[in-house]
């Protein structure tokens, strides 16, 4: 099983800034890493909806976005 303190722990060795937020119906992505991408939204209702490589790969192609955006 899945929590946001794992899940986060994990994002901020890759960003020390980055953090997974919960909104309504769908979690986003915030961190410097992310700031500039068009769209750090993952439109999935429960954290559990994603396995934990899939959250993984998530945020690293909303990074790569926003590195690409610079």
């Amino acid at each position: 099983m899945i929590t946001y303190k794992k899940l986060n722990r994990i994002l901020r060795e890759i960003d020390p800034t980055a953090e997974l937020i919960k909104g309504n119906g769908y979690h986003y992505f915030v961190g410097a890493s992310v700031e500039r991408a068009y769209t750090t939204s993952v439109m999935v209702n429960t954290l559990n909806s994603l396995s934990l490589d899939q959250w993984i790969n998530e945020f690293l192609s909303i990074q790569k976005e926003s590195q690409g955006a610079q």
